[in-house]
């Protein structure tokens, strides 16, 4: 049976008697890690192509990357009445301190596009 397997960029061109995709990736010494997956999945049987055309097999290669955004968060004052205070006297009970937003943000990357 004819079989053209996409991977990283090229296209292999092969025939087999193998079953199963996984077996035919094996044979070629195209390997899956991680996340990576393949169209049809890893133990799908081989089927032949309508059109007598080679049947398609894609490796999708995963990569994924966290980005961290970091944004200033301004501090609000809160006016609080005191009933020891003299009236229209100000004091300050408490210093505020700008805090920082951190945001995480995972990109997920097949094939090279996000």
């Amino acid at each position: 049976m004819p079989i053209n397997v996409r991977v990283d960029g090229h296209v292999l061109r092969t025939r087999t008697h193998r079953t199963r995709v996984g077996e035919v990736l094996a044979d070629l010494g195209v390997t899956v890690n991680g996340q990576d997956y393949t169209l049809p999945a890893l133990d799908a049987a081989l089927t032949e192509a309508e059109s007598g055309d080679a049947m398609e097999i894609e490796v999708v290669r995963v990569n994924e990357s966290v980005i961290v955004e970091q944004s200033p968060v301004p501090f609000d004052s809160v006016w609080q009445p005191d009933p020891d205070a003299e009236i229209d006297t100000t004091s300050l009970m408490q210093e505020g301190e700008p805090g920082v937003l951190e945001r995480r943000i995972r990109l997920r990357y097949e094939n090279g596009q996000v």
